[in-house]
């Protein structure tokens, strides 16, 4: 399980998907629940832009911290081991191992 906090909006990651909550709003029903296609368990905060992998770093989600929509795979590792992240203007970088290399995505 892992915890971020982006623009007054809490993320949580749970076996059932990412929940949200506005921190600035009172009340149960302010828990909002986040489409993923897999179990995230860990968060990557690049700025204002949030980022979920899976397990073993096999794939990378954006996550829209906007509103509630379903988050989108950016990146699939396959043979890969995602080993770090960057985002530089609308570029996301992934830096993968065992062959240390860095993958480019637009991300807008």
């Amino acid at each position: 399980m892992d915890m971020k906090v982006i623009n007054n909006r809490l993320f949580v990651t749970t076996q059932g998907g990412i929940w949200t909550r506005n921190l600035r709003q009172k009340g149960k029903e302010n828990w909002r629940n986040i489409q993923v296609d897999e179990v995230l368990v860990r968060f990557i905060k690049k700025g204002e832009e949030l980022f979920g992998s899976t397990h073993r770093d096999e794939a990378i989600y954006s996550i829209n911290t906007r509103d509630e929509q379903k988050s989108k795979k950016v990146f699939d590792a396959r043979d890969f081991i995602v080993w770090d992240v960057d985002i530089m203007k609308d570029t996301l970088w992934i830096a993968t191992i065992p062959d240390y290399s860095w993958e480019d995505m637009p991300i807008k």
